[in-house]
This record gives C-alpha cells, sequence and structure tokens, in this order.
C-alpha cells in the first residue's frame, strides 16, 4: 500500500485446508480523485497481493 497509514488491523485466520495466517489489514489517507470522489488505499496482506484504491463520489 502506498500513501500515509492510518488504520490499521492483524487479524487470525483460518483456511478450507487448516491454515492459520495472520492477515494485515490496512487503509491509507484519503486523497481527493476529481471535484466529487474521493479515494483510499487500501491493502490485505497475506491474501491479496495488490487491490485497487477503493472509491466513492458524494
Amino acid at each position: 500500500m502506498t500513501g500515509e497509514l492510518i488504520a490499521e488491523r492483524r487479524i487470525a485466520a483460518l483456511s478450507p485446508k487448516g491454515e492459520k495466517p495472520t492477515l494485515r489489514v490496512a487503509v491509507g489517507r484519503p486523497y481527493q480523485v476529481d471535484d466529487v470522489s474521493w479515494a483510499c488505499p487500501v491493502s490485505i496482506e497475506g491474501l491479496y497481493a495488490k487491490l485497487h484504491d477503493a472509491v466513492a463520489a458524494i
């Protein structure tokens, strides 16, 4: 994840195969995309290599 980290949580998971990975869920500082849209960088390390930023419009 790029940008300034504003929230993070580590979660103990359980896979269907019985593995117990620790996931790191992180959210970055929101940034303005255009006049009506904002986005936040997000990541779930241990599950996804890369996620698209979460985007919403007012």
